[in-house]
């Protein structure tokens, strides 16, 4: 196999073979080697996170709603998840799941899908509480597509003890609305509206 970084599509409905790239297959080629936009198989598109599509252009005042939400669902995943080895699949029933380094598991049961890491939440389903990597500083990216009231989140392991935590809205115009929200045990507890998208960083770091 010569290297090929990404592709735009895999296992097309056009394909005379449509699932002819396995979850097996992703496990056999590093994510460093090899990646794709968009998985039309429902199964390991959900556990490896490949369903990034584009932008639809045909309500431009909705974009920023549009392009938050399929970012925080699929980039900032992918992104995190395209980091760690795949280690293993497993398949029992309508139960699916991978498990990556770094203590990560993401998982599919039916239509509902769990990311988690040495035990704590990063996703369930459209609610995703995932560390933006690419940053100098800690931070983390929270979205909610349904909203949420005073839903508890467990801050990574290796984020210091703090008291409070810096939490922002991401905007189209940047980060807004700045706040302090206290943390207790190392537990934050957020409440989204529906499509809304919050930076979450430590104070003075």
């Amino acid at each position: 196999m010569g290297l090929i970084p990404a592709v735009w599509t895999l296992n097309c409905d056009t394909w005379a073979r449509t699932h002819e790239f396995s979850a097996n297959d992703y496990l056999n080629i590093p994510s460093s080697l090899f990646t794709c936009a968009y998985d039309e198989n429902s199964v390991t598109r959900s556990l490896f996170e490949c369903h990034n599509r584009g932008i639809s252009r045909a309500k431009p005042h909705e974009l920023p709603m549009e392009y938050s939400a399929k970012f925080c669902t699929g980039s900032l995943v992918a992104q995190f998840l395209n980091r760690l080895e795949r280690i293993s699949y497993h398949c029992k029933s309508n139960e699916h799941w991978v498990e990556f380094s770094d203590g990560v598991e993401s998982r599919l049961v039916g239509a509902n899908r769990r990311i988690t890491q040495h035990g704590r939440l990063l996703l369930e389903n459209d609610d995703v509480f995932i560390p933006a990597l690419w940053q100098s500083k800690p931070e983390i990216i929270a979205y909610s597509n349904d909203g949420y009231i005073r839903r508890t989140w467990m801050l990574p392991e290796d984020w210091p003890n703090v008291d409070s935590v810096v939490v922002c809205d991401v905007t189209s115009d940047g980060l807004t609305n700045e706040r302090s929200v206290v943390v207790d045990t190392n537990q934050l507890e957020l409440s989204l509206k529906p499509n809304q998208t919050v930076s979450v960083s430590i104070s003075n770091h």
